[in-house]
C-alpha cells in the first residue's frame, strides 16, 4: 500500500549555524558510494523531470546529473506544465503537494520540479510548507526549490541552493524505491528535515548501510 511521505517539511522561521562544507559534487562523484547504490538498484529505471511552471535550466540540468551519478538512471526532461487551479491549496497562495501528486501519478518514474511554493496538511497544520513529498512506494513525488533558497530570510549562494535541490530530489526518489525516514545517522540523506534546513545541510549525499539493505530488497 502506498503511502504519502512528507521529506522535507519546513517552518517560516529558521535558524542554520552553517551549511556543511562538503562539496557535494566530490561528495556524489566518489565511486565507493556511487557503485554501492548501483549495485543496489541493479534494474534500469528512466526518472521522467516534469517542470511545473518556469523552471530555470540550470535546476534541471543539476537534478538530470544527480540523478545520472547517483542512482545510475537515465533521465528524460518532458515538457513544461502550466500550474492549474486545481492544484492549489486552501489558501489559493501555494500549490497542494499531494493534489501534484494525484494529478500527474504515472506508472512511469516521475519527479515533479517546480519553483512554485508547495504545502501539505498534516495532524498539525492545514497547510504546512514543504521540500518535497513522495510515494513510497510508488512512482510520483514532487520537489520545490521555493524553500530551498534562503537561510534565516537571507539569500543563499547558488552552490548551497543546488546542493539541497540534490538531496531532497535524491530523498524522494528513495522514498519511491521503498525507503522510509532514517532515524540511523544523521547523515544519511533518508533523514527527515524535523521542520529546519539545517538537518538537510548536516546530510551527505550518502545512503548509510541500513538504508542500503533496505534498498536491495
Amino acid at each position: 500500500m502506498k503511502k504519502l511521505i512528507v521529506s522535507s517539511i519546513i517552518l517560516l522561521l529558521l535558524s542554520c549555524s552553517g551549511c556543511n562544507k562538503d562539496d557535494h559534487r566530490t561528495v556524489v562523484s566518489k565511486l565507493s558510494s556511487r557503485e554501492k547504490v548501483k549495485n543496489a538498484c541493479p534494474e534500469k529505471k528512466v526518472i521522467h523531470i516534469q517542470p511545473l511552471g518556469y523552471v530555470n535550466a540550470e535546476y534541471v540540468n543539476e537534478v538530470v546529473s544527480a540523478v545520472k551519478k547517483f542512482y545510475g538512471y537515465d533521465c528524460v526532461v518532458l515538457p513544461q506544465v502550466k500550474p492549474t487551479d486545481d492544484i492549489m491549496a486552501a489558501s489559493q497562495m501555494r500549490y497542494e503537494a499531494s493534489k501534484i501528486l494525484d494529478k500527474y501519478n504515472s506508472k512511469d518514474y516521475v519527479l515533479i520540479l517546480t519553483t512554485e511554493d508547495i504545502a501539505c496538511r498534516t495532524e498539525k497544520s492545514s497547510e504546512l510548507g514543504i521540500f518535497g513529498l513522495g510515494y513510497m512506494p510508488g512512482t510520483t513525488c514532487v520537489v520545490s526549490t521555493f524553500r530551498l533558497r534562503r537561510t534565516d530570510g537571507n539569500l543563499v549562494p547558488n552552490a548551497v541552493l543546488l546542493e539541497r535541490l540534490d538531496k531532497i530530489c535524491l530523498h524522494e526518489i528513495g522514498h519511491n524505491l521503498g525507503l522510509d525516514h532514517c532515524l540511523n545517522d544523521p547523515r544519511c540523506m533518508m533523514n527527515p528535515a524535523n521542520g529546519t534546513i539545517r538537518q538537510v545541510d548536516r546530510e551527505r549525499i550518502w545512503f548509510c548501510d541500513i538504508c542500503m539493505i533496505h534498498l536491495k530488497h
